[in-house]
């Protein structure tokens, strides 16, 4: 496993793990336990959130001197 560039506090990832429990149950009609919830949560963070970050700093460049 990478280092995560983004590191949650307990209460914050509780909440997204429930946060995609939910939505594979809603949306695929899918079962996703404790572990596998986990599992895509630290796929998220290592592989997707650096490009979240990356933007959300490109747009506060842009918002504070203009583009």
């Amino acid at each position: 496993m990478k280092n995560k560039l983004i590191n949650l506090d307990k209460d914050a990832q509780d909440k997204m793990l429930k946060a995609l429990q939910s939505y594979v149950q809603k949306e695929l009609d899918l079962e996703m336990g404790s572990f596998q919830a986990q599992f895509f949560l630290d796929f998220i963070l290592e592989e997707m959130a650096p490009y979240f970050y990356n933007q959300a700093i490109i747009v506060g460049k842009i918002s504070l001197f203009g583009g």
